[in-house]
């Protein structure tokens, strides 16, 4: 699939066309595997060690079809959503794995505190 085509058939996958969202789920799943699967390596924590790269690329589709744009200008318009969608991902995970680190926002009882 030449990138003008891609970008094509993104634009009416966003447009509701069931084909071609079929079509483009299957061209780019590859590479936003892969995409994923990088992330997950740069992981130094090991706080991801439940998430696996299939895992992380539904969580992206998930965030890029909450606030799709209007359309894509180019494949690497939509490869950017990508890999921010997926250092979102990450973030929030983080941030929720220090929360829990932290007492999940449950207030300290002051008896332990004396």
């Amino acid at each position: 699939m030449t990138t003008g085509h891609l970008t094509a058939t993104l634009n009416r996958a966003l447009a509701g066309d069931a084909a071609a969202a079929e079509r483009a789920w299957t061209e780019v799943y590859g590479e936003v595997r892969a995409i994923a699967s990088s992330a997950l390596a740069r992981e130094q924590d090991g706080g991801t060690a439940d998430l696996h790269p299939t895992g992380l690329v539904h969580e992206i589709f998930l965030r890029i079809g909450r606030n799709p744009p209007r359309a894509w200008d180019s494949r690497r318009h939509f490869f950017g959503a990508v890999s921010l969608a997926c250092e979102q991902v990450l973030v929030d995970l983080a941030r929720a794995r220090k929360a829990q680190k932290r007492g999940g926002g449950v207030a300290p009882r002051l008896s332990r505190l004396k």
